[in-house]
């Protein structure tokens, strides 16, 4: 199977609907391995787990975990109950054998779903994101049955994948045109930028997506808890937030330049947080001062924790991004000190957010520009990133319209 066709193939380990779960753990800057996860957990957390390391590594594929006791898979999931407490957050057990689908994408989606549902009232502002994830779970599933025990001729398998694209994600026509064009090899069709537009928009639907509905569910809960915010950030609230993070590429010529989210990101927690009206802007350097530094992390020889905590957020903007625990203890630190109105955990998920977008957006660059079978001549594929980035206030808008027609109905 050509590259072309792999970037469609509705049989695929992972289609537009949903994307490997390993992925999307690499872009929060997760481990990408269930075991990595739970001995992280363990370490950070400080909650015990009575199972061997050759036990915990078994949880790491269909063939290891059929090997693992009913009684193991108990203790993890007690202690995933306890992490999820632990950290108020959703950090994401696996499925058992019989959820497993043979190397489909939507393995191991399936056991987010179930921990997301198992918290969801402590976690309202999660409830588009979960019922999202679903929906897509089941479609995906549909998919890849239908791929798998179908004896419909090839094209009409094709044609049912592209008009369940063009029902269920906000992926333009012209490319799911181009898609349909690929999938039937018809290499003269298309264009090397269609297939670049093809790339981009499948790749960000998915993720635009759930970012918009995360969004879109901490604002709504911040309507109830902190009402004052509808007065003082309206555009928060018409526009969204991440619209402000998510910036066209620079080109100027033959040279093209990505900006950092996560830097624009913290410029916006230094100049305001949803703080006091009679808080000013800070500098960042003094925002340096919030970062949470552990004693192993300190330096000898005249290096002091305000040039190490300079240092770090030097490094932070320029795209060596932090832990989800040293960001989050950051958050905490600013947040207090700034006296700010916003919950730690909405400003804590739109910067984790910002720093998977960062990594996407790096990703899908640095894929156009090392492609073997896109080979966009200038800066053609580069304006196709530009066209397809900044489609995100669409997915804000068009999920804020769907979710306020419910609630009318």
């Amino acid at each position: 199977m050509s590259s072309e066709k792999m970037l469609a193939a509705p049989g695929s380990r992972s289609t537009p609907l949903l994307p490997n779960l390993s992925h999307t753990r690499k872009l929060l800057g997760l481990p990408t391995s269930f075991a990595q996860m739970l001995e992280q957990m363990r370490s950070s957390l400080e909650i015990d787990l009575p199972l061997s390391r050759a036990t915990t590594y078994k949880f790491n594929d269909l063939a290891g975990i059929q090997q693992v006791s009913q009684k193991s898979r108990d203790k993890v999931t007690v202690f995933l109950q306890h992490a999820m407490l632990a950290t108020n957050s959703p950090d994401l057990p696996t499925p058992n054998e019989q959820e497993y689908t043979g190397g489909a994408s939507e393995t191991g989606w399936i056991g987010v779903a179930r921990a997301l549902n198992q918290s969801r009232s402590n976690l309202k502002q999660w409830n588009y994101l979960i019922d999202f994830i679903e929906a897509r779970i089941e479609l995906e599933h549909d998919l890849l049955n239908q791929v798998s025990l179908s004896n419909s001729p090839q094209d009409i398998v094709f044609n049912n994948y592209i008009a369940l694209l063009q029902s269920q994600t906000l992926i333009p026509e012209s490319s799911l045109r181009c898609a349909h064009l690929i999938l039937n090899e018809q290499r003269h069709s298309y264009s090397e930028e269609d297939i670049a537009l093809w790339l981009c928009h499948s790749r960000l639907d998915f993720y635009f997506s759930t970012i918009a509905l995360l969004e879109l569910g901490w604002l709504d809960l911040l309507r109830q808890i902190s009402p004052e915010m509808l007065e003082r950030k309206p555009l928060w609230f018409e526009r969204g937030i991440m619209s402000s993070f998510i910036q066209p590429l620079v080109i100027e010529g033959d040279k093209v330049e990505l900006k950092d989210s996560f830097d624009i990101f913290l410029k916006w927690l230094a100049d305001d947080i949803g703080t006091s009206p009679s808080k000013n802007r800070i500098t960042l350097n003094k925002m340096a001062s919030y970062i949470p530094i552990d004693k192993i992390d300190e330096t000898a020889n005249g290096y002091d924790l305000g040039e190490k905590r300079r240092d770090l957020l030097k490094d932070w903007r320029k795209g060596k991004l932090p832990s989800y625990s040293k960001f989050r203890g950051f958050i905490e630190k600013l947040r207090s000190a700034r006296q700010s109105s916003v919950e730690v955990d909405f400003l804590t998920d739109i910067g984790m957010a910002v720093m998977a977008i960062d990594r996407l957006f790096l990703e899908i660059f640095e894929d156009l520009e090392h492609s073997q079978s896109i080979q966009c001549q200038s800066t053609q594929c580069f304006q196709a990133f530009n066209r397809s980035i900044v489609r995100y206030p669409e997915y804000y808008r068009y999920f804020q319209a769907s979710y306020s027609k419910k609630q009318g109905a």
